[in-house]
């Protein structure tokens, strides 16, 4: 390349690593960003909160003396009364209290106490839940607001048309308290708490939702206005922005507004229920004039009635969501809601250019010596500090991409234009080079790879009728692609399996028992198996065009979590009631394991996914990849030679269940043969020390003979497994 060519093609880089950062200061790398902001919640240094919200724990002390959760609502009446006796501005509940058909002991009770409560001037606010906001499509969704809650609605002007194109996440339908417990509250606001769908984080609070013509308000959003003194009527929202008088609280397009936690835990100032009802006097100075926010902190007592508990960036186990909402309360009280402003974006432009500029003429001048290094370091290092100050100080959200993609494309630069002291030096002795002409490396002919003997389409591209938007993952037997189904107007999964990977030698034969196979999971049509659209041929290869899930994978939960007993009831029960649904119509599964188990519908249901396609009946077509795949959940007979059948499905089953239930597998090893010797040979170690107090007995019994070595020792088919299961106390 001549000098002239070199100064065209530094010019044009020059010019594309311009574009690609503005580029990307219009559409962040969220991914990049989120990982820096979560880095920043764990380890910059903890907020002070203002003293003005106070948590009132449902804890584990107190339930153990009380009782489970939900109490009888006399009891819970109590509390509420208690709490207001001491003077709070406003009391609100993170739950809500549904209607009972049958009257319950304590109904009449409560309703006194709220009607007591809201006549001695002490705001009570009763939250509801809408359903379907934060689901995927839910902008698509529409249902009018009950009569009972039009007094929670904003109150808008009808010259705000913009709104209408605002994509407020929209209920199908709303749940709450019994009309005569909602009557005696404030106007409420919804608690629902959608996490992030890439991985179930929540980082954002939802403050608008829509139902209908009317726009909703967050619970903590009502609990401003009646901190205040102020009225729905005194709330404003346009986009971008709603206001409680002269509170601002900045949301996207949304109605999202990001949550700056105020550090790992014990921030808000937090009361023990059963500390507050044995000495109330004890905390009137810390409730007289606040917000009290009362809500479950007792994992093991999660339900309809109560909130929930969520994950966040600070740890690994789950928050308490009445926490959250007191955190969100606390930032909109100090103006401390970060948002990243076009000021910020611009800054992190003009750092983006930077690193890329400097890196590249330093690089350049000086070479890959340890001072350029160091600068280098020392500049990145700066970044950091100065991004990490400004995130804090001037409650901002920052980002990383900018600088970090600037640093990429300079070292870019480098690489391709840079002096001979930047790349390796060329050689007589090296590969590319003969008699000190440099000469093209000759590298040896790679093997070739699942990418190179299946070509799959980018975004944009098709296979089939499926509008291709991206990849979901990609395995030894082939890759799963996001892709949009333009006739249907809805989004599926395909998967694109290599014929010759797939299915070995003999293809013809094998093809079609597989598509024989694959037409008969398509006719399964149950709530907790994944949906098959269709199957077919393309350019060589078969694919599979199924439902997108949105969700995280069972395995994925249980690296993180320990599922409290009422989930692991729940989800046994749809896994059992899916297979046996499954296996009445001659479908066995053959590869069961928490990684094919996906939790959907924010963890009300389960689905199993690659039902019958990532196995077929055919041991030809299943002895790779259960033996050297999946030997953790293998049934000894197939350990034997023999074939997957209904038993062998049971037997996994109980291996799932087990590990929900303790967190660890029954059998561990290095090796695939160690794993197999200690199915065939040992029994499953017992659990009953390590699980949950509230699992019953009956249960380990029920898993200890779903994982009995002999098939003819386990149920006879999944229905009686069922149930039994289904006899299980909740």
């Amino acid at each position: 390349m001549n000098i002239r060519s070199r100064g065209v093609a530094r010019i044009a880089l020059a010019a594309f690593a311009v574009f690609v950062l503005s580029w990307s200061a219009w559409r962040p790398w969220v991914s990049v960003n989120r990982i820096w902001q979560d880095a920043l919640a764990r380890s910059a240094p903890s907020l002070s909160a203002s003293g003005n919200v106070v948590v009132v724990a449902i804890d584990e002390k107190v339930v153990s003396r009380i009782g489970p959760w939900p109490w009888d609502r006399g009891q819970t009446g109590k509390l509420f009364e208690t709490i207001a006796s001491l003077q709070p501005k406003v009391v609100g509940f993170d739950g809500y209290f549904p209607h009972h058909a049958t009257p319950a002991p304590g109904d009449l009770a409560l309703d006194s106490s709220l009607r007591r409560i809201s006549a001695s001037g002490v705001k009570l606010v009763l939250p509801f839940f809408v359903e379907g906001v934060g689901a995927p499509d839910s902008t698509r969704l529409s249902a009018h607001l009950p009569t009972d809650l039009v007094t929670s609605a904003f109150q808008l002007l009808q010259d705000k048309p913009e709104l209408e194109r605002s994509p407020f996440g929209r209920g199908r339908d709303v749940f709450y308290s019994d009309p005569r417990y909602q009557g005696s509250s404030a106007p409420a606001g919804f608690i629902n708490n959608p996490a992030d769908v890439e991985d179930g984080i929540c980082r954002r609070v939802l403050h608008v939702a829509r139902m209908g013509d009317e726009y909703l308000p967050s619970f903590a959003v009502a609990l401003v206005a009646a901190y205040g003194d102020a009225t729905l009527a005194d709330v404003s929202l346009e986009p971008g922005l709603v206001q409680v008088r002269h509170t601002e609280i900045p949301v996207d397009a949304s109605g999202f507004a990001s949550v700056r936690f105020l550090g790992r835990g014990g921030t808000i100032p937090t009361i023990p229920a059963g500390d507050l009802l044995a000495d109330p006097a004890k905390f009137r100075d810390r409730i007289r004039g606040r917000i009290v926010v009362i809500g479950l902190t007792a994992p093991g007592g999660v339900n309809a009635e109560s909130g929930d508990f969520i994950l966040t960036p600070l740890e690994s186990t789950r928050y308490p969501g009445v926490e959250l909402w007191a955190t969100a309360v606390e930032n909109i009280l100090q103006g401390e809601i970060p948002r990243s402003t076009t000021a910020v974006r611009l800054w992190e432009l003009l750092l983006g250019l930077g690193a890329c500029g400097t890196l590249w003429w330093s690089f350049r001048r000086r070479g890959l010596d340890k001072n350029t290094v160091f600068v280098a370091t020392a500049a990145l290092f700066g970044v950091i500090v100065v991004q990490s100050l400004l995130d804090r100080l001037a409650s901002v959200q920052t980002g990383v991409d900018l600088p970090l993609l600037g640093a990429a494309l300079g070292l870019a630069g480098v690489r391709l234009w840079g002096p001979a002291s930047a790349r390796s030096a060329i050689t007589l002795e090296s590969p590319g080079s003969v008699a000190g002409q440099v000469t093209e490396a000759v590298l040896p002919a790679a093997a070739p790879s699942l990418s190179a003997s299946m070509a799959t389409p980018g975004a944009g591209g098709k296979v089939a009728r499926f509008e291709i938007e991206g990849e979901l993952g990609r395995g030894a037997m082939g890759v799963v692609l996001k892709g949009f189904d333009r006739a249907l107007e809805r989004h599926v999964a395909i998967k694109v399996l290599s014929a010759t990977r797939r299915l070995g030698d003999r293809q013809d034969e094998n093809l079609s028992r597989f598509q024989r196979e694959a037409k008969a999971v398509a006719q399964l049509n149950h709530p907790s198996i994944v949906t098959i659209f269709e199957f077919g041929d393309w350019e060589g290869s078969s694919y599979i065009a199924m439902e997108l899930l949105d969700g995280p994978a069972l395995d994925k939960l249980l690296q993180e979590h320990r599922l409290p007993w009422k989930a692991v009831r729940a989800w046994g029960l749809q896994l059992a009631e899916a297979l046996a649904y499954a296996h009445g119509r001659g479908v066995v599964h053959r590869d069961i394991k928490p990684a094919n188990i996906m939790a959907v519908d924010q963890g009300r249901r389960v689905k199993l996914t690659d039902f019958g396609l990532a196995r077929s009946s055919d041991s030809s077509l299943t002895q790779e990849g259960q033996i050297l795949g999946t030997p953790y959940y293998m049934a000894p007979e197939l350990i034997d030679g023999k074939k997957g059948d209904h038993l062998s499905d049971q037997y996994a089953l109980g291996v799932v269940i087990y590990e929900m239930l303790s967190r660890r597998r029954p059998f561990e090893g290095d090796e695939v043969r160690q794993i197999m010797l200690q199915i065939l040979m040992h029994p499953a170690p017992s659990i009953a020390s390590v699980v949950s107090a509230d699992v019953p007995p009956e249960a380990l019994g029920l898993v200890d003979r779903l994982m009995a070595k002999r098939p003819e020792d386990r149920f006879p088919s999944l229905d009686d497994a069922l149930e039994a299961w289904k006899r299980l106390p909740a």
